[in-house]
């Protein structure tokens, strides 16, 4: 049996959950008038994450997510989130 070589560099999205945590004061977004911090972001992510894969997706890696939702942060999340757990994810207008 042949292993599938490790990349060199972090996949997508862990690059994006390193900077979130990294400085999580600093604003990742501006929704409306208030800054977002990356911590919250994280934990949204964190939280969908949660939520997804207790409702089974991406438990066989072949799940695919569809998230229709505004531009928000929470929305921005769970997209994340959904790709965290290794779904195929596409992003619908509301």
């Amino acid at each position: 049996m042949t292993l599938a070589a490790q990349p060199a560099e972090p996949v997508f999205p862990q690059p994006l959950l390193d900077a979130l945590a990294r400085d999580p004061e600093h604003p990742a977004f501006e929704h409306g008038s208030r800054p977002v911090p990356g911590g919250h972001v994280l934990e949204l992510v964190r939280r969908c994450a949660a939520a997804l894969g207790g409702a089974g997706a991406g438990a066989d890696g072949r799940a695919g997510v569809a998230v229709t939702t505004a531009v928000t942060p929470a929305g921005f999340a769970a997209q994340i989130a959904a790709h965290l757990l290794g779904c195929r994810v596409t992003g619908l207008r509301p």
